[in-house]
């Protein structure tokens, strides 16, 4: 080829020389160690296809040498290839198949530059063209690989979903390579979610497959694979087999990235055989290999050189190899773009935060002034909240009028099916798989269709910076503020008890399984604390947790305020019922003093996110309006405020709730507090979620939602506020307002109250906190919130609302004060004094 391509080009025939330089630089490309010469030769044979005006062969080479460029790690310049390829083939027209293929590539190169955004968008549209096509195996490709996108970034949910829709294609093509790729992934998810055995099963079936096909690389991938199983079985001599001979077919195939992912597990063997020396050298060598190829191989190699270098007592090289790793998570973290699956990437990287954090303590108990308390502080803030930092550090960008109507028409949809489900589960008709499948579908296309207009705006990517201690300590605490943070590790976890001029780090709190058992223990029996036979329960279970997560700091406790920043289980612990710490057995006080009586308690996200809300806050003017009160919304078909109400059918796809009555009296009794100040009230038909969404209520300073609150841990975006279900003709409308419609509006409030059931819930995300709709108030620009934990009384709330804001409005007291006193007086009342009743709500956010 070499030859003829030289003879063609001396007698000047550029077609003929075109042609040799193509099938060169083809033959080229199936031997890795000939990548360079290939991009060469292909580079040379596009220019003369160029020349030439053969755009249809221009489009083919250029799809050849973007991927050659991938595989040499020039992820910029494949890029490149692959676009002018795919607008080539736009142009020619009546490709759609070639299209959808350079649409895939193209994703592909996207992956490996961390833009998640416009991978998973690239995806979408070659799986919709395979998919009207009737391609069904290319089909499975493109949704393997969505798979793949969706496993990295810790949504392990959504990629079982796609290897699954994958491998169910694949039923009409059992012999398919790409059957055994789906097999492979299917088991890598399952390894994570149901252990080894599970996944065992699917790495047999792929392996079987590749055999048969003869599938040398593909039998690597999968021995690689089961490896990781066997480890996970706690069988390190099967694992370190497994991996051997993986690495020895892809050092025969020169394939550097699959070499560095093989060293990484052998190094991990090594690590659990008990010999990190000898688990130091894969992990260098894996670097090594994956420099400029992977960020997420060096991250894992950095990871694993820490861990070796703390087991060599060498613990300033493994701090800086976990500040070289975490560096890295962030980076890609940064890049992802779309806050739910940074939320779930930053999950499942929070390990490494709690290694760093674990290894600084040890370097605190050695050299105790020498700032590693302060150092660790820091990394806590950094694992945590970051998604919701993100979106309240940065501005809003108006959308085009046709990504509006695009998400106005997805939202609709997922608005009906949402409906749909909440009136058969509210019938007690279970919902199906078809129809979780469908709303599943719905919010991760609006999820994508909002983050890609987003993206295409201006705007400072970089996460903001974490507050450092001593900031804290300077910015936000007074001698009158304790911050206590919390951060649970595998092992042992940690707390830092701050005030404006100590520290106190603490280092042996136990491990988080057993912090969370006692946690839930906690909630649960509070829950139940109204009941008599739960009431004794109650008071143990609290004593034993306050005992353990605030003995070590009892004596600083003195009568502050409490600031917490919990993560976990203990998100959802009503710490104004947990009792002081005493000393000796935690079942000794018969009746223990809350820590509300003592103390004001507010909760955080994390101190950085503290920061962001005061400088939002400073930011703006304060509305006008003193109170808008939103209660009692006509929710159900029964209920006597619809016209010809005993006659009216409830709507299939209405929920059936029941109306909350003391919610009127609660109102009624809020507004009468608010003197002649403009004030908003909004009842029965009014209390509509049109209302809310209209904008008027960010022209009052304090709002009030009186009514049922409805959480949904399966799809967090979804958990609601019950408003009116119908109009005043009695015409059913949709009623709920969802926490993602929350969170896109533009709210002034100084203070938010959700006067609800279990308005402080949600889906708990590690790392994150717990997503819903809490979160989306924040998001829309309330500072402070007063939320629920719990179902709670509505004849309690009422009251203790009553007290909360007659200190608030008449009293002048803060949000923090106000809560504190109304929590007081239910508990001293015979009536509420079960905690049950009065300690339920949280203040979180801002407390001045």
């Amino acid at each position: 080829y070499r030859k003829a391509a030289r003879l063609w080009g001396e007698v000047g025939d550029e077609s003929r020389q075109a042609w040799a330089l193509n099938w060169l630089g083809m033959l080229y490309t199936s031997d890795p160690a000939h990548r360079r010469e290939s991009a060469e030769v292909l580079s040379r044979a596009l220019g003369l296809f160029r020349h030439l005006q053969d755009e249809r062969q221009e489009a083919i080479i250029l799809s050849h040498l973007g991927n050659v460029r991938k595989e040499m790690g020039d992820y910029e310049q494949a890029g490149r290839c692959q676009e002018q390829a795919l607008v080539l083939w736009e142009k020619l027209g009546n490709n759609l198949s070639e299209q959808a293929a350079r649409l895939n590539d193209l994703a592909i190169i996207r992956v490996h530059e961390g833009r998640t955004i416009a991978a998973i968008d690239l995806y979408s549209r070659a799986a919709e063209v395979w998919r009207v096509r009737g391609e069904w195996e290319k089909l499975a490709t493109t949704l393997t690989n969505l798979g793949i996108i969706y496993d990295l970034l810790g949504e392990s949910r959504m990629a079982l979903d796609q290897y699954r829709r994958a491998l169910a294609l694949l039923d009409r093509h059992p012999e398919s390579p790409q059957r055994a790729i789906a097999l492979n992934k299917l088991g890598d998810v399952l390894l994570g979610l149901e252990g080894p055995q599970s996944a065992l099963a699917q790495y047999q079936k792929a392996l079987k497959l590749r055999r048969r096909n003869n599938d040398r690389r593909g039998q690597a991938v999968t021995l690689n694979s089961m490896g990781l199983a066997q480890l996970a079985a706690n069988h390190p001599a099967e694992a370190l087999q497994e991996f051997n001979a993986a690495l020895e077919i892809f050092r025969r195939e020169g394939d550097r990235l699959a070499q560095a992912t093989v060293l990484n597990n052998l190094g991990l063997v090594y690590e659990r055989l008990g010999y990190p020396g000898r688990a130091r050298e894969p992990y260098e060598n894996a670097l090594a290999l994956a420099d400029r190829i992977s960020a997420l191989q060096r991250e894992t190699s950095l990871f694993g050189l820490a861990h070796v270098a703390r087991a060599e007592g060498k613990l300033a090289e493994a701090e800086l190899r976990m500040e070289q790793s975490l560096a890295i998570v962030e980076t890609i973290r940064d890049r992802v773009g779309r806050p739910d699956l940074q939320a779930s990437y930053q999950a499942a990287r929070q390990e490494r935060y709690g290694f760093l954090i674990d290894l600084l303590a040890e370097r605190h108990r050695r050299e105790p002034g020498s700032g590693y308390d302060a150092k660790a502080f820091a990394v806590s803030e950094r694992a945590r909240a970051r998604s919701l930092l993100d979106l309240l550090s940065r501005a809003r960008h108006p959308l085009k009028d046709e990504e509006l109507s695009h998400l106005d028409d997805l939202s609709r949809r997922i608005n009906v099916r949402h409906l749909e489900m909440l009136g058969a589960a509210s019938r007690g008709i279970p919902s199906n798989d078809q129809g979780n499948r469908e709303l599943t579908d719905l919010l991760e296309s609006f999820r994508q269709a909002k983050a890609v207009a987003q993206e295409a705006r201006p705007t400072e990517r970089d996460s903001p910076p974490t507050v450092p201690l001593a900031q804290v300590q300077a910015r936000f605490l007074g001698e009158e503020t304790l911050l206590l943070e919390y951060f649970l590790g595998e092992e042992r976890s940690f707390l830092w008890a701050v005030t404006s001029r100590d520290v106190r780090f603490v280092t042996n709190l136990p491990g988080r399984s057993q912090v969370e058992a006692a946690a839930r223990q906690t909630y649960e029996r509070m829950t139940e604390s109204h009941h008599q036979t739960e009431a004794v329960a109650s008071t143990q279970a609290a004593a034993k947790l306050s005992a353990m997560i605030l003995g070590p700091v009892a004596d600083l406790l003195g009568r502050r305020r409490l600031v917490i920043v919990a993560p976990g289980a203990l998100q959802a612990v009503p710490f104004a019922a947990l009792p002081h710490p005493a000393a000796g057995d935690p079942k000794r006080p018969a009746e223990p003093r809350p820590l509300i009586l003592d103390h004001e308690i507010v909760s955080l996200p994390s101190a950085t996110v503290l920061a962001a809300l005061r400088s939002r806050l400073a930011s703006r003017r304060p509305p006008r309006g003193l109170l808008a009160v939103i209660a009692d919304p006509v929710m159900g078909p029964d209920d006597e405020r619809l016209p010809n109400h005993r006659a009216a059918v409830a709507n299939r796809r209405t929920p059936q709730l029941r109306r909350l009555p003391s919610t009127g009296g609660e109102a009624a009794t809020i507004l009468a507090l608010a003197g002649s100040e403009p004030v908003l009230a909004a009842s029965g038909f009014a209390a509509s979620r049109e209302l809310v969404r209209s904008g008027r209520l960010k022209s009052y300073r304090i709002l009030h939602f009186a009514t049922h609150g409805l959480l949904n841990d399966l799809y967090p975006e979804l958990s609601s506020l019950a408003l009116s279900a119908f109009d005043p003709s009695g015409r059913p409308v949709d009623g709920q307002l969802r926490a993602y419609e929350v969170a896109d509006l533009d709210l002034r409030a100084s203070l938010v109250v959700l006067s609800a059931c279990r308005t402080a819930l949600g889906e708990e995300v590690r790392g994150e906190g717990l997503v819903g709709l809490a979160q989306g108030f924040f998001r829309a620009g309330a500072p402070r919130l007063v939320v629920s934990l719990w179902d709670v009384n509505d004849t309690a709330t009422r009251d203790l609302m009553k007290v909360f804001y007659t200190a608030l409005l008449r009293e002048k007291l803060s949000p923090a004060q106000a809560l504190r006193k109304a929590q007081i007086a239910l508990f001293q009342h015979d009536r509420w004094h079960a905690p049950y009743y009065w300690a339920g709500f949280v203040l979180q956010g801002e407390w001045k």
